[in-house]
């Protein structure tokens, strides 16, 4: 899960330093559509540190997307990844991803979205899908 604080007129959600699965993803995505929707926000602050994709256990693939849950041996596409990102992409209030400590795979992806990134000099940024060679936009 993610942890979500509101302080005035700005909302603060932190990745936790824990592995991203579906059911953060999941927060993270319905915290900032509350967030769009509030108008006494004004900005959103993405707290990215984390060690990534939780590639050993996601979780349970989203009710809300059952019906697009492919079928198959070459397992779920990255529909919950991209709305994920998608609700930061559009979010049309001014985002800032706080890059410390470990920020890798998915965690990169959600701060590169954010309109600002401001990274701290001990930060490690990498991106542990290349040597699997699956990326977010396409892995199985």
């Amino acid at each position: 899960m993610v942890d979500i604080r509101v302080d005035g007129s700005v909302t603060t959600i932190s990745l936790g330093d824990r592995p991203i699965d579906y059911a953060a993803l999941e927060a993270l995505r319905e915290a900032v559509t509350a967030a769009a929707g509030d108008d006494d926000v004004r900005a959103l602050v993405l707290d990215c540190k984390s060690a990534g994709d939780d590639w050993g256990n996601m979780g349970a693939w989203p009710a809300r997307l059952a019906h697009r849950q492919p079928q198959g041996s070459h397992g779920p596409g990255p529909l919950p990844e991209q709305d994920a990102i998608r609700s930061l992409r559009d979010f049309m209030k001014p985002t800032l991803a706080l890059i410390h400590g470990e920020v890798l795979g998915l965690a990169l992806d959600l701060a590169c979205v954010c309109d600002i990134r401001l990274a701290s000099a001990s930060a490690r940024i990498g991106d542990p899908r290349i040597r699997q060679g699956s990326p977010t936009c396409c892995r199985s």
